[in-house]
């Protein structure tokens, strides 16, 4: 990744943290009403409430492992090295080995510059790696994919069910909406067809009041 001197690198700053945080805004949560006849039984529940908490812990830990790299970054920076160039108006900074030899294309450099840039690099990930296992931030980087990996599974589960009641298909849109929109403009083509459909459902089934 190669930054201009205003901006930081992304180097560990995971687009399925940034997918997290997402998530948490696309959607109002939906409350589940307590069971009756109608409902009971019915397998989406329960994987409902599991993925719900699957995902509460994933951005638990998206929002730990977030503040020890932004508390990482602000102490020692991210790994990164200064391009030499004499073109650019603004100093060029790559933060991966394939950056710098790219921008090193056509840059008068000898050998040994090139070879002391890399080394650099090299030296600033060890002390980044060595201070995210200290910190913490390796073991909640983990801990995060892993819950992220069970909401997955989870939510493959439920779709694979049939509904067995018109609360089903509401979940089922629930959790499409608060995972597709997150990805996209919620603006754009499907998502307010499906959103005008799911508020459809939910006018319905008198569910209207069971939105947070």
């Amino acid at each position: 990744m190669i930054d201009s001197e205003n901006s930081t690198s992304l180097t560990s700053v995971t687009r399925r943290r940034l997918l997290t945080a997402a998530i948490n805004t696309a959607v109002t949560p939906l409350r589940i009403p307590a069971p009756n006849t109608t409902m009971t039984g019915d397998p989406i529940l329960s994987l409902w409430g599991d993925w719900q908490t699957a995902h509460a812990e994933a951005a638990a830990w998206s929002e730990k492992a977030g503040s020890l790299e932004h508390a990482m970054a602000r102490t020692m920076g991210f790994p990164r090295v200064l391009i030499p160039s004499l073109s650019q108006a603004s100093p060029i900074w790559a933060t991966s080995h394939e950056c710098i030899d790219a921008e090193l294309e056509g840059v008068p450099v000898t050998e040994e510059q090139r070879r002391q840039l890399h080394s650099d690099l090299v030296a600033q990930q060890a002390r980044w790696d060595a201070a995210s296992e200290s910190a913490g931030l390796d073991a909640a980087d983990q801990n995060e994919i892993e819950a992220w990996e069970r909401s997955e599974a989870l939510a493959s589960a439920l779709f694979a069910l049939p509904a067995q009641g018109i609360l089903g298909v509401i979940i089922k849109l629930t959790l499409i909406l608060r995972t597709g929109e997150a990805e996209v403009s919620p603006e754009e083509h499907p998502w307010p067809q499906i959103r005008s459909v799911f508020d459809d459902l939910r006018r319905l089934a008198g569910l209207d009041d069971l939105m947070a």
